[in-house]
């Protein structure tokens, strides 16, 4: 017996390893086999947790760790994050363990090779998963460096001992994954922060005190990446044939028109302007326990309150109660969904997820929940907020709430979203001006239900911007940059008093903090707490016209002074360039269309115009059949055409013998060939099942144009 005990452990030794099938234990000795099987397979299922550990807990984990707005966009409890956490680093690896732990039923030998498999698979994607967060490496080559890499560990783990070792220390070391996520990262507080601040009757004793008891109902709706020069007409005004609904609300109310937001980014710059509170670098979670002072606890003693908040949670629970919805079946299919998109394409700054803000039907979303609201008198007044995450890209909505694609997710020309190339900021700010067209829209029917509840007269109605966004080639989206911070830093903020029917145009220097000492100064409330917002009264005699200030950010090319937090910005020139943005060059039914000096050309008939028989040159159409083909998906309306124009020739597109769109061709630089592309929005008027796509140069003078024939193909 004990030489058959030595035989065996000598030949598990000649294989380098103790894989699981290779106990070496002789025949006659059940209990000691026992013990063997059952620590072999322990050790097995270490190695596994290690490999899923690095292949799933950590990536997902640590995304989700730097995002909280995504827990707060799922309005996640305590318990959710927890469960989510302890899913997301047992799941993987049980479900790995259970399914080569069963294959021992089918012999050692299945389960000794069933485990290097599991081994150099995991690996794969451990490979495949770091590639793709650090290099830009295409897929095949991916592919490949994977398959290499699985195959070496398994070979490793198979003929060197210690390579078990080290894979079983780091599934012990995996548990760190976890820990960081629970105890360390920006999410951590949603788990174990503290309980949500409790309402306070000395702010319901001072609304009471402003109102004369009678306070009236307040409609306070947040529109997101909302510069307040794309509603501009070029003299200051409201556009208000793109804007009818939104003009109308101006001639009713004070238009603060130089507010400017204090952060870029959403997480930042709500809870400053519903707290009257600075915002930090990079500042604490958007909830009630870090801003227990804000707009709903001001009024949570007095009115009901509706409200819906996307990213932020700063309405405390015991007004705002948060129901049992299955946040954390959802956040489970997050992750999921997030990990297979990183897996394609990187994904390794953050989440980048908000649950149900930013899907196409936000409009519809908005309007339902308008329709579900009792807006009659009678009762308590009440609150009712809403975030609407328009026109905030992704950009898919037209005017009249429809829908439409694009060629990919992500806007064409933006890099890592958040820079923009030699092209697609001029679309990108089309799709912009439409997709405010249909918030405009949305909004028009709050007002109109709010008139058909014959409560709109006595209503504080507030429409306010959380920040703007640029579109400049080769600047930033949201950075602050010299050439274009007035279009991060000046949103709407647009005020209208119980009562008030003639309008009011403020150029007092207002910042996002200003808004709840506003509102309150409106209503003749004194507030209960010290803020660092002033109301509107005050800063006009406290504030430097020129004073502007934006909280830093990584991603802003402008660098705050020595010792300071805030960029500081030129009020006065800012303010300046803001009143003389017109972003839509056009005018009348198809101002939106109008691109270039030709843009009148759009919506006219082919055979009305001057079309010469020379070939001008080529443009290679990118997806064509799909244009097309439109199918019964939403029409497909941007297009890029490659050409062998020269930089800046214009060129009208057809769509069935219609000018759909004029654009100018551009060269882009990044390139070694000096590559000329065309890029453009179709007006989906001209749109059938089948659809006939040409392309012409155009010259000549603005009214008496000549077009010349291009050949266009798929490319």
């Amino acid at each position: 017996m004990p030489g058959d005990t030595a035989q065996l452990e000598k030949a598990a030794e000649s294989r380098g390893t103790d894989l699981p099938g290779d106990e070496a234990v002789p025949q006659g000795e059940p209990p000691r086999r026992s013990r063997s099987w059952v620590r072999s397979e322990l050790l097995a299922a270490l190695e596994i947790c290690g490999l899923t550990g690095l292949a799933f807990t950590r990536p997902i984990l640590d995304s989700f760790g730097r995002a909280p707005e995504t827990l707060l966009a799922r309005d996640a409890a305590p318990r959710d994050v927890v469960l989510f956490a302890l899913a997301v680093a047992i799941v993987p690896a049980l479900a790995v363990v259970l399914v080569t732990t069963t294959t021992r039923l089918l012999g050692r030998q299945v389960r000794r090779w069933t485990h290097l498999a599991a081994v150099g698979g995991l690996f794969a994607v451990v490979v495949w998963r770091f590639g793709t967060d650090v290099s830009s490496w295409a897929r095949p080559l991916l592919l490949a460096a994977a398959a290499v890499g699985g195959i070496v560990l398994a070979v490793l783990r198979c003929r060197v001992r210690s390579t078990a070792t080290y894979l079983r220390l780091l599934g012990a070391a995996s548990v760190v994954f976890l820990a960081q996520f629970l105890l360390f990262s920006p999410s951590s507080t949603l788990a174990f922060g503290g309980r949500s601040p409790t309402v306070d009757g000395e702010a319901a004793d001072a609304v009471l005190a402003g109102t004369d008891g009678d306070p009236p109902p307040i409609v306070m709706v947040v529109v997101d990446a909302l510069p307040t020069g794309d509603l501009l007409d070029g003299t200051g005004s409201v556009d208000a044939e793109l804007y009818p609904n939104l003009a109308a609300l101006v001639d009713d109310s004070t238009w603060y028109r130089n507010h400017s937001t204090m952060a870029g980014w959403t997480y930042q710059a709500v809870p400053a302007m519903l707290s009257g509170v600075a915002p930090e670098h990079p500042g604490p979670l958007p909830d009630a326990r870090a801003y227990p002072d804000n707009l709903f606890t001001l009024f949570a003693g007095t009115h009901d309150i509706e409200a819906v908040e996307q990213i932020t949670r700063l309405c405390p629970t015991d007004a705002c109660p948060r129901g049992d919805d299955g946040a954390l079946g959802a956040l489970l299919g997050d992750a999921v969904d997030w990990w297979r998109g990183a897996l394609d394409t990187g994904g390794g700054d953050g989440a980048q997820l908000l649950p149900g803000a930013l899907e196409p039907d936000r409009a519809d979303e908005f309007v339902t929940w308008v329709d579900d609201q009792d807006f009659s008198a009678g009762g308590d007044p009440g609150l009712w907020f809403y975030h609407l995450v328009l026109p905030h890209d992704p950009w898919v909505l037209l005017d009249d709430l429809g829908t439409y694609d694009s060629l990919e997710d992500e806007p064409y020309g933006l890099y890592l979203h958040g820079w923009w190339g030699d092209v697609g900021a001029d679309v990108a700010r089309q799709r912009q001006v439409l997709q405010t067209q249909a918030a405009d829209r949305a909004l028009g029917h709050l007002f109109d239900e709010l008139r058909a509840a014959g409560t709109y007269d006595e209503s504080l109605i507030v429409v306010a911007g959380d920040h703007g966004q640029a579109f400049l080639d080769n600047h930033p989206l949201r950075g602050l940059a010299a050439e274009q911070y007035e279009q991060v830093t000046w949103t709407p903020f647009i005020v209208k008093a119980p009562g008030q029917t003639e309008p009011v145009v403020d150029d007092t220097n207002l910042w996002a903090v200003d808004e709840v000492p506003t509102i309150a100064e409106t209503l003749g409330i004194d507030l209960p707490w010290d803020l660092d917002g002033v109301a509107a009264g005050e800063a006009g005699e406290a504030r430097d016209p020129g004073d502007k200030r934006v909280v830093d950010s990584q991603f802003h090319d402008l660098e705050p002074p020595e010792g300071s937090d805030f960029v500081e910005l030129d009020g006065r020139e800012g303010l300046a360039r803001v009143l003389a943005t017109d972003p839509v060059a056009g005018s009348g039914e198809h101002a939106v269309w109008q691109r270039t000096e030709y843009g009148a050309l759009v919506g006219r008939d082919v055979g009305d115009l001057d079309v010469r028989s020379d070939e001008a040159g080529t443009m290679a159409v990118e997806q064509l059949d799909r244009i097309e083909d439109q199918g019964d998906r939403p029409p497909l309306i941007e297009v890029v055409g490659h050409t062998d124009l020269v930089d800046g020739q214009v060129v009208a597109v057809t769509v069935n013998d219609v000018v759909a769109a004029v654009a100018p061709a551009v060269e882009v630089t990044l390139t070694a060939d000096g590559l000329r592309v065309l890029h453009a929005l179709l007006m989906p008027d001209s749109f059938a099942a089948d659809n006939d796509v040409k392309a012409y140069l155009v010259d000549g003078t603005p009214g008496a144009e000549t077009l010349h024939p291009l050949a266009v193909t798929a490319g």
